[in-house]
């Protein structure tokens, strides 16, 4: 009984994080961010690309270029990612 209660416990653990794969882009298309299954996410603003690499912790993406620059997004319960600053993504 204990063995099956702790089974069910570590499935709720992990279904915690929230999966992010797919293109994600603003309203404008402006933004685009392509997140790839194996951590990975292309980045197109403007007419640049930037290519890094991202994890999910929670409903928080954390991003590090590969010059090492941070930076998160936060995923919203209806799959929009927002920044800090508002600007919000949406799955196409």
């Amino acid at each position: 009984m204990i063995r099956y209660i702790l089974i069910i416990l570590l499935f709720t653990i992990a279904s915690c994080n929230k999966k992010v794969n797919g293109l994600y882009k603003d309203l404008d298309s402006y933004r685009q961010y392509d997140f790839k299954e194996n951590g990975k996410v292309s980045i197109l603003i403007g007419s640049e690309r930037y290519d890094a690499t991202y994890d999910v912790s929670g409903n928080t993406i954390i991003f590090t270029s590969y010059a090492g620059v941070k930076s998160k997004i936060t995923i919203q319960s209806d799959n929009v990612l927002v920044f800090d600053n508002g600007i919000k993504l949406f799955k196409r």
